[in-house]
């Protein structure tokens, strides 16, 4: 508080209680007055970021101090009110932490693919199998229109080369030839991609 702003004690009594009273013009008194110690409150390092949020909630809590003061008590205003503001001020900073740290928490939990989420083993095979037939796209697409038939039959479909065979109407032979070209265009596809 400026010392050339200060006023007397009893000049400041006389201010308190005609703000209490509700006076506005005594209250804006009071408010200049103490207006360095308010801005000091609110400058703090921890409310860097909250200065103006700080300054706002300091003056409302200077306002309800000057309500709250009991002027039958011997207890220097001065001493109550900065008492009342640095508290109020800590509380609205551990009010906002809080805050902060559920957001946090929330975004951190945000960037997690949502299948990391998903609890339930059926729904999280089933993203493995998406996942796995997503991969083999462009292996299926390096395959000729007969490898592919023949790939799916023996592992879609499950048959046996001698039931593929006889669905294509070629030899078992064949089948194998084309069962074993397929699977090493497959696997070039897939390691260029792994790479």
């Amino acid at each position: 508080m400026n010392e050339d702003k200060k006023e007397e004690p009893s000049a400041e009594r006389t201010l308190l209680a005609a703000a209490q009273a509700g006076d506005s013009a005594a209250m804006m008194r009071l408010l200049e007055q103490y207006e360095p110690l308010l801005r000091r409150a609110a400058g703090q390092p921890h409310l860097r970021t909250l200065r103006e949020d700080a300054l706002a909630e300091g003056t409302v809590s200077f306002v309800r101090a000057v309500h709250d003061y009991d002027l039958s008590q011997s207890v220097p205003f001065a001493g109550f009110v900065k008492a009342r503001v640095y508290g109020d001020l800590r509380t609205l900073f551990r009010r906002t932490a809080k805050i902060w740290q559920r957001e946090a928490a929330v975004d951190e939990r945000r960037e997690e693919p949502f299948w990391e989420l998903v609890e339930d083993p059926a729904a999280a095979d089933a993203m493995t199998r998406l996942e796995r037939q997503a991969a083999l796209v462009p292996a299926l697409r390096a395959l000729t229109p007969r490898e592919r038939e023949v790939v799916q039959l023996l592992y879609w479909d499950e048959r046996t080369q001698k039931e593929v065979a006889a669905a294509l109407g070629i030899t078992q032979q064949a089948v194998a030839g084309a069962k074993r070209r397929a699977l090493a265009k497959m696997r070039q596809v897939l390691a260029s991609i792994h790479e």
